[in-house]
């Protein structure tokens, strides 16, 4: 188990394809029988060359003009009881590792329909890791924001910080993680909201067919997986930061 699934943790994964010219009812034709076998959704047009396909269980599918992006949001439940105001509550908290496994699932089946049968070249592909975190934080955490508040003797009392970095490069891709971190200890101690959104760039333009795709996700997928575990449990380097 990694430590992302020992917190409130929701995945996004997403494909940036080259542009191409489809109106928001052209996609929804393409993949007309991959609904139907969704069963209950709720279908927003988002502009004139993009849908927002929203299922009931929180996963929600995202296409435009060159991006196909899977998320989860918990969903919202409601309970009326006469003489009461309606409650709101959310679902049991499912391990992060598994939504992202269901949302790659969801990635290789739309990119599998009848929609995406040209070769246009695959850009980027992200897993994103977005996080409510308690008042005891992961120990890379920990030494993350010590590190950043090192010039100052009294270290940070509130952040609200992006940080882009390359972790690595190759003359056909780049692999890099945007580091966005929000807390404040006078408006809420004790609680940090962190995104950690990875990317593999692509230097060399690659066509795409669906064996492609399913290789990248995968591989993708595991990679960003273990830079968040090493950075979660510490395994970064940061100098003479303490620990």
């Amino acid at each position: 188990m990694i430590w992302l699934d020992n917190v409130i943790a929701v995945p996004l994964i997403g494909l940036r394809l080259e542009p191409w010219r489809k109106t928001s009812c052209a996609l929804i034709d393409g993949i007309n029988q991959l609904l139907d076998d969704y069963g209950e959704f709720t279908l927003e047009e988002k502009g004139p060359f993009g849908i927002v396909i929203l299922l009931s269980n929180g996963m929600s599918f995202e296409i435009n003009q060159q991006d196909i992006i899977i998320r989860f949001k918990y969903p919202e439940l409601r309970s009326d009881e006469p003489g009461k105001f309606p409650q709101l509550s959310h679902p049991d908290p499912v391990p992060f590792s598994k939504l992202l496994e269901d949302a790659q699932a969801h990635l290789i089946r739309i990119f599998d329909s009848r929609l995406f049968r040209d070769d246009r070249p695959l850009n980027r592909i992200g897993v994103v890791a977005t996080a409510s975190i308690g008042p005891v934080p992961p120990p890379g955490l920990v030494r993350f924001v010590k590190h950043m508040g090192s010039p100052w003797s009294g270290g940070l009392l509130a952040a609200d910080a992006r940080l882009l970095c390359v972790i690595s490069k190759s003359d056909s891709v780049r692999d890099q993680c945007h580091h966005i971190l929000k807390f404040d200890e006078d408006q809420r101690p004790g609680h940090i909201m962190l995104t950690l959104d990875w990317q593999r760039v692509r230097l060399d333009h690659t066509p795409i067919s669906t064996d492609i795709i399913r290789r990248e996700t995968e591989d993708c997928s595991r990679s960003a997986l273990q830079y968040f575990e090493r950075f979660g449990e510490g395994g970064m380097q940061y100098g003479n930061a303490s620990s």
